[in-house]
């Protein structure tokens, strides 16, 4: 067979669990055709002799939403081996926006993740309003690595009930009005749509995370356009307590599958300190709900986060702190 790429002499890490080994890596038709010691002609061959050859690694979990406007390449998880990255996790994001709210918007940012506000200030033109045209100007501006984007769910509540989405549930008229410019985002490419609903996580003001006001009708409403559509997923923070889920947490969980009938990834599946046990006796109580496809996200290394006054957003989980932030 003649290849279109061969790989030559690279360590296989094919991501089975397998040892890794030397061989060389035939590419048909951008597919992979063989792997073993290739001697057949191929269009371009490429000596990678003392280098790791692996599948690229998802990222199911960025919060890139802004970085990417300004910085397609994501250099820093190419040059990692990611070839693919899911945005729109725990609800925020920069679209949809109208330009008053995008002030807010970003520092519901700078609140939940810690991100700088003037490098997001600095790095936005805001060249789009709406979901499905942020999508077409990425698309426009190139990109580096895969982008599998979630609408989250926070600025799509800010962009139908202004300052009143971080005050109480959406109204049945504007509930409608939010699953349908859902649905047009998914028609446009979106994979589905992320929020944390976790009452602790604060945004701009030390107001809620708009998508944490979102009530049980609306998450319905939310789900039912995945289901109507027949694709998509959802992806939410959803644990006060980390690998601790509550009877409430689970059987809000349990909604979201049942409305949605698709898959549902949630966080918090990661190790505590204080007990090293809770995360086994989570995923232990969580599996029947796995098994109809809610599937826990986790960290692949230890988390240090540098906190100061400066970039306080840890201490918006503090109760004593909310007035401050």
């Amino acid at each position: 067979m003649a290849y279109d790429i061969v790989l030559k002499g690279g360590m296989v890490v094919d991501g089975t669990g397998e040892t890794p080994y030397l061989a060389d890596v035939g590419i048909k038709g951008g597919r992979i055709a063989e792997i073993g010691r290739i001697a057949d002609a191929a269009d371009q061959t490429i000596d990678v002799t003392g280098l790791c050859v692996a599948p690229g690694v998802i990222d199911v979990h960025t919060h890139y939403d802004a970085q990417i406007c300004w910085d397609g390449s994501l250099t820093s998880s190419v040059q990692h081996g990611t070839t693919t990255v899911i945005t729109g996790n725990c609800g925020i994001g920069v679209a949809p926006n109208r330009p008053e709210q995008r002030m807010p918007m970003l520092q519901d940012m700078v609140v939940l993740e810690g991100l700088s506000y003037d490098v997001l200030e600095a790095g936005m033109d805001w060249q789009f309003e709406t979901f499905p045209q942020y999508l077409d100007y990425l698309r426009k501006r190139g990109l580096g690595a895969n982008v599998a984007p979630l609408v989250p769910l926070s600025p799509l509540r800010r962009y139908v009930m202004g300052d009143d989405s971080t005050e109480r549930g959406a109204t049945p008229a504007e509930r409608a009005q939010i699953a349908g410019l859902l649905r047009e985002a998914l028609d446009a490419g979106a994979m589905g749509w992320g929020a944390t609903l976790v009452r602790r996580q604060v945004g701009y003001k030390g107001k809620p995370q708009p998508c944490t006001m979102a009530d049980d009708d609306e998450l319905r409403a939310y789900c039912n356009v995945l289901r109507d559509a027949g694709h998509g997923v959802i992806q939410v923070n959803i644990l006060e307590s980390i690998a601790k889920p509550s009877d409430a947490e689970i059987a809000r969980l349990d909604l979201l599958l049942a409305e949605s009938g698709r898959p549902v990834t949630y966080s918090g599946a990661m190790h505590r300190n204080d007990d090293p046990e809770a995360v086994t006796r989570m995923l232990e109580r969580m599996e029947p709900l796995r098994l109809r496809g809610a599937w826990p996200q986790s960290t692949i290394m230890p988390i240090c986060v540098d906190v100061d006054l400066h970039r306080p957003m840890m201490f918006g989980d503090v109760v004593a702190f909310k007035e401050v932030m």
